[in-house]
């Protein structure tokens, strides 16, 4: 028993698997919040400053930046897991919540 495939489904196999992404509406349609778990003017707060307005140009919509400081940062990050999993709410940490995982 032997199969074969032919060129032309061979050839339609990768568009077929690229029509739900075609279907699909872009992104993004609302304003995307940046949380940021420190308190204005510190070196996350000016970093996430510096490229709020190109992430601004490329996407097409309001970036804003919500800075929630205190508790060591755990304010701002259980406000970002707490918010809807669409992609439109951002976290930029600091390299201590990387770190702190492997100790």
């Amino acid at each position: 028993m032997t199969f074969r495939v032919s060129r032309r489904a061979l050839l339609a196999a990768p568009l077929a698997l690229a029509l739900p992404a075609w279907a699909q509406d872009g992104y993004p349609k609302a304003a995307v919040k940046i949380v940021l778990p420190a308190a204005p003017g510190g070196p996350t707060d000016v970093m996430a400053r510096m490229i709020q307005p190109g992430l601004a140009a490329r996407l097409g919509q309001t970036v804003l930046i919500i800075n929630r400081a205190g508790a060591g940062g755990n304010i701002g990050v259980v406000q970002a897991a707490k918010s809807p999993a669409d992609g439109y709410t951002l976290l930029i940490a600091s390299t201590g919540f990387v770190v702190n995982v492997s100790l």
